[in-house]
């Protein structure tokens, strides 16, 4: 395997903490209870839809409503979820694949929920393994078609999903080394991996999804570490960590979010006011879900928790809070 590997620029380790760059804003709306592990998705509309969460509730399916800030449950699955990955087909059906149930036991269920139809959820399919913790996004040639990448048991798997026919098989892997943490699809042939790398540092991995190649690799930043579990949003232009990080020493500090941008394969920390950890920076935020909203430039985010060091009592949150970007 070959591939570029990019420098890490002394700048990143200037980088000012003084000054927020961002601001974020919290919603009138609340989950019916505080989770985290949720899954999000948005249909291009004014709704966002989420599903399930730790811990488990009622299963719900929630809608929220971009507009009027109001939140509702539309539906339930047929048993608990979270962790699991979701997926929108060209008619407006949502899917759920995988995810963990009673907080130990994988999954490889597609569950789909029809908006506005009044039958019950249900299981149209399966992904070939149990997994949960993946990353998900379509296919820049047919958005029906789903790639679903790694997870907690089987890292390296790549697994494409066609909504039209619900169903699945394994289409490629992902480097054996690479622990993946958060990613996403630029739409245009290329996903970006935020990965562990054993026996290195957190980097920023461009992968081929034709070839399933890597093209280039870099680190995240000097004194990052991934702390919980974090997950990324693309807005078009450039991919955006959301909680899962904090290094309170030499690194990056928690009230802030990651930008990435992928033409100079550079990552840089940008500071958020009212960032839900605590004043003094000892707590973190983990396992929150973030969408992007285009129609606004808005990265919404649902639930999660805080807790200060990696076993450490947790807050779990019932909160929804929006960033704007510039």
């Amino acid at each position: 395997m070959s591939f570029n590997l990019l420098p890490l620029f002394p700048l990143f380790f200037l980088l000012p903490y003084s000054t927020p760059q961002l601001l974020t804003t919290e919603c009138g709306a609340r989950l019916a209870s505080g989770r985290y592990a949720t899954t999000a998705i948005y249909d291009e509309s004014d709704s966002i839809y989420i599903i399930g969460g730790i811990p488990y509730g009622d299963y719900e399916i929630s809608r929220y409503s971009i507009t009027s800030d109001e939140i509702s449950i539309v539906a339930r699955l047929p048993s608990n979820r979270a962790a699991g990955t979701m997926s929108i087909d060209t008619q407006g059906s949502i899917y759920y694949h995988g995810g963990v149930q009673n907080g130990q036991y994988g999954r490889n269920d597609i569950f789909k929920y029809i908006p506005g139809n009044i039958n019950p959820v249900r299981a149209i399919g399966v992904i070939p393994w149990y997994n949960f913790n993946s990353v998900a996004f379509p296919s820049w040639e047919d958005p029906n078609n789903i790639f679903i990448l790694g997870g907690s048991l089987y890292k390296e798997v790549i697994i494409l999903f066609n909504q039209t026919s619900s169903t699945s098989a394994r289409v490629g892997l992902l480097p054996t080394e690479y622990n993946l943490q958060a990613g996403v699809s630029d739409g245009a042939g290329s996903a970006y991996l935020f990965v562990n790398v054993e026996g290195g540092i957190p980097s920023v991995v461009k992968f081929n999804m034709t070839s399933f190649q890597v093209e280039a690799e870099a680190p995240i930043l000097g004194g990052f570490s991934f702390k919980g579990t974090p997950h990324s949003v693309w807005d078009g232009r450039n991919a955006w960590i959301v909680g899962g990080y904090g290094n309170w020493t030499t690194g990056p500090r928690p009230n802030s979010i990651l930008k990435f941008d992928p033409e100079s394969m550079q990552s840089e920390i940008v500071l958020v006011e009212n960032f839900p950890v605590s004043a003094e920076n000892v707590t973190y935020l983990s396992e929150t879900n973030p969408v992007w909203v285009e129609a606004n430039n808005r990265i919404y985010f649902f639930g999660g928790y805080t807790r200060n060091t990696p076993g450490s009592n947790q807050i779990i949150h019932d909160k929804i809070w929006y960033i704007q970007l510039p």
